[in-house]
């Protein structure tokens, strides 16, 4: 059994995976917003700072830490991260207008797609911070014989004035 990290690690975890999904998110949506006639720059601002950054912040981030201090098994993880992030958008279409996603107006297709544009940015952005704590926690075992740096400096300061 692993040892259980304390919550300040996987409340930073889970945040760097937020701030990982809203860059993946970002670019994705510009990339969408270039590629098609639908949007200028207003616009997709106002749909990532609507859609994007303030839902996933209050529901994902909390939801996030609680799938990292349950040890949910990975796969499951990934998938609960595809889920929420596929469905805050649509969730907060449908809080802006109770009727956009069952009208004629696209919403519903618009909800799906930046439903689709989250999950993969979530999946993505789960699975570059896992590297990157891996990476980390590589780099600290590799380190872990090492002399403090502070202990260095207090014996060349002691040797120069002895």
């Amino acid at each position: 059994m692993t040892p259980r990290r304390p919550l300040v690690d996987d409340a930073a975890f889970a945040l760097g995976g937020y701030l990982r999904a809203m860059l993946l998110f970002a670019v994705l949506m510009l990339t969408w917003a270039l590629a098609s006639d639908a949007g200028s720059a207003a616009a997709f601002v106002a749909v990532t700072l609507t859609l994007g950054l303030l839902p996933s912040f209050v529901v994902g981030v909390p939801v996030a830490i609680l799938l990292e201090r349950w040890r949910v098994p990975e796969p499951v993880r990934y998938g609960a991260y595809a889920v929420l992030a596929a469905l805050l958008p649509a969730a907060v279409l449908l809080a802006m207008d109770v009727q956009a996603l069952s009208g004629p107006s696209g919403l519903g297709a618009m909800a799906g797609a930046l439903g689709g544009t989250a999950a993969v940015a979530t999946v993505a952005a789960r699975w570059w911070s896992v590297r990157a704590r891996r990476r980390r926690e590589a780099l600290r075992a590799a380190g872990g014989g090492r002399e403090p740096d502070e202990a260095v400096e207090d014996r060349e300061v002691d040797a120069a004035t002895a």
